[in-house]
């Protein structure tokens, strides 16, 4: 049960907190109409997920790939975050030629801004516990609103015909990935060091699309 948790935050993660807190009134009217459509949809699409079996731990990472470019797989990065209930794991990709912390001018520790890592959670919705989490990934990822300040932008992006929740901290050179591929995967990047462009080539690496061979 705790490492369903993780999903839970990732729901949370989906939302963002700031557009949860949102009244009705603040949410536009595209929202809106998105979230209802998306109520009406969830019972067909949880209940054609439910009916299927959720790929295995070891099929997914199996299908990981060693690298990512120049981004290595960390050695003991790969989690499994539920094996009793769900398809679910976790890796990181770094330049493993990098250090994370290098000296200063000063002679102290500093951040490696050179130490680019891709962290990557995918989650199959397949089952009776990974489609009724999807479900609530669907739906309330549509709550998120276009929000940014000095340094930070989030807002949604259509990439190869995918929606996605797209956040960059300019002021870190981080982005934050989020979105279901194929109506079953619900999945979530973060970039460290890396600017969106960045990131969604890291992703176009990970073959997601050899993902639909596994389920046949």
């Amino acid at each position: 049960m705790k490492k369903i948790t993780r999903w839970i935050l990732t729901i949370a993660f989906l939302t963002g907190f700031s557009t949860l807190a949102q009244t009705p009134a603040q949410l536009d009217g595209d929202a809106i109409k998105a979230m209802m459509e998306s109520a009406q949809n969830m019972g067909k699409d949880q209940k054609r997920l439910k009916a299927l079996v959720p790929l295995t731990n070891e099929l997914l990472i199996n299908w990981l790939p060693e690298s990512l470019g120049k981004l290595d797989k960390v050695a003991n990065s790969v989690k499994e975050i539920d094996p009793a209930n769900l398809g679910s794991i976790s890796v990181s990709y770094n330049l493993v030629d990098e250090p994370e912390f290098i000296t200063s001018n000063k002679g102290g520790e500093e951040l490696n801004a050179r130490n680019k890592t891709f962290h990557f959670e995918i989650m199959d919705g397949a089952g009776p516990t990974g489609s009724a989490l999807l479900s609530s990934i669907e739906m309330m990822s549509h709550m998120n609103a276009a929000m940014s300040d000095e340094s930070k932008e989030q807002k949604e992006v259509s990439v190869d015909g995918i929606k996605v929740q797209q956040i960059y901290d300019a002021g870190n050179n981080k982005t934050d990935l989020s979105f279901i591929y194929k109506e079953r995967f619900a999945v979530t990047i973060d970039g460290s060091y890396m600017n969106p462009e960045e990131t969604w080539a890291k992703v176009k690496k990970m073959g997601l699309n050899k993902l639909m061979d596994l389920t046949e």
